[in-house]
């Protein structure tokens, strides 16, 4: 084994991508939500490429083990989906059955091999793998389409006996791809998706280019910059991809309940501050109503606190799969609930889906073998209409003040079970005279 002195410039990227990698498995085990699959066999692969330069003196095996590392590297980008499933064994099966061609096209040109015939065998394996692998997923259809149309232009190079551009524009093909895929998957207006997108983008512009710098000799030194340059980018790009992860995954569960998935108080206040403000602006007007469940706590006391908390999911899950998508549904805590809505705004309204949402509740909720039955009491409030009479001028009063009069009322009529609004509001004027509400 030999080592070129020319080669200890790769001794800091090499020392660097263990350290990476090491800090994402550090970062895995605290957070296991945190998605970082695919980065770490993607890092992985990347060093593996890397560490080549110690078997300098064996040219066609490092040629083959930096191509099929940096190719592995890009399939694994390609895996990428987001999310705690990011590395799903179903995506993995798939993309090693198409990746064996992948493999073996650019072990062939690594190991120096310059006849069409293995070339021509190899593809024509990976149409037939493709076509079968595509079958037995039953989806992903375009995929085949784009795979095969890639793995056919593949001929063209191979025509001319350019075996070091097909190598080279296979690389490009499956970077390209992987930086649509983030594309897709990634959230947009992040610094992090602008970041691996790019990098990506550039990788597979210098694997294009690279067949033209092989022939140039005096290029090599800027062309080794640039693919140093872009490796650094994709760390980069990841770290701020997780960073951001982590920070929006706290704001969800800032805004969430846990148990439901629906907005929580925090949020609810919020949101409700703000309809509120639009209502002020354009003379709009909303509804809100609030839910207490009937019946909870003795299915808590007797079936225990997993039957409860099943009992709020199905509760939770009923009201936001009925309702509309731009209607608010929020948990208090505990066992209350609250509906912000633009659409029933009449008293009319407001009865209809009172009784729609009652109905839902009363539906029977399957636990364990046994049939749970609950009920809800329901109270609702209306902007501006329930809160003028406490206010000199709807339009000005501050909206976080008319936003928690609005919950006071509606909670009110919730626990009072009177059927005429005029009554609720008699009792309430009892309670808080004039100007007191607000």
């Amino acid at each position: 084994m030999q080592i070129n002195p020319s080669d200890i410039a790769n001794i800091p990227d090499t020392v660097a991508m263990p350290i990476m990698v090491g800090f994402l498995l550090s970062l895995r085990s605290r957070h296991p939500k945190l998605d970082t699959r695919s980065w770490l066999v993607a890092l992985t692969f990347i060093f593996l490429a890397q560490v080549t330069w110690v078997v300098h003196g064996y040219p066609e095996m490092q040629q083959t083990l930096m191509l099929d590392g940096e190719l592995l590297a890009g399939l694994a980008f390609v895996s990428y989906r987001g999310g705690a499933a990011s590395f799903r064994a179903f995506d993995l099966a798939y993309l090693l059955c198409n990746g064996v061609t992948l493999v073996a096209l650019e072990s062939l040109y690594g190991m120096g091999v310059v006849k069409q015939a293995p070339y021509l065998w190899a593809i024509s394996a990976g149409l037939a793998i493709l076509g079968f692998s595509t079958w037995w997923r039953r989806q992903e259809v375009y995929r085949a389409i784009w795979g095969g149309s890639a793995l056919l232009l593949l001929l063209a190079p191979i025509a001319v006996h350019r075996y070091d551009a097909m190598a080279y524009w296979l690389l490009a093909a499956v970077y390209a791809f992987a930086g649509w895929n983030f594309r897709s998957r990634l959230p947009d207006k992040t610094v992090g998706k602008v970041a691996i997108v790019a990098s990506m983008s550039m990788l597979a512009v210098c694997y294009v280019m690279h067949p033209w710098v092989l022939q140039h000799a005096e290029y090599t030194a800027i062309a080794d910059e640039l693919w140093r340059m872009q490796k650094f980018f994709v760390s980069v790009g990841m770290l701020l991809v997780l960073v951001e992860n982590q920070s929006a995954r706290h704001q969800y569960l800032a805004n969430h309940d846990q148990l439901t998935g629906i907005p929580n108080r925090r949020m609810l206040d919020g949101q409700l501050k703000s309809e509120i403000e639009w209502a002020q602006r354009s003379g709009g007007r909303l509804t809100l109503v609030m839910i207490d469940l009937n019946g909870f706590k003795p299915v808590n006391d007797s079936y225990g606190h997993l039957a409860g908390d099943h009992v709020l999911s199905e509760v939770a899950k009923r009201l936001r799969t009925h309702l509309r998508a731009t209607e608010l549904v929020a948990r208090m805590g505990g066992d209350e609930f609250v509906i912000v809505t633009r659409a029933a705004v009449s008293e009319e309204a407001i009865a209809t889906m009172e009784a729609s949402v009652r109905k839902w509740i009363r539906e029977p909720i399957d636990w364990d073998g046994k049939r749970l039955w609950i009920d809800g009491s329901l109270g609702s409030a209306r902007f501006p209409e329930d809160v003028a009479r406490w206010s000199d001028d709807v339009a000005k009063d501050p909206a976080e003040k008319l936003a928690g009069a609005l919950l006071r009322i509606a909670d009110m009529r919730m626990y009072a079970h009177k059927p005429s609004s005029q009554q609720g509001l008699a009792e309430l004027e009892m309670l808080f005279p004039s100007g007191s509400l607000l």
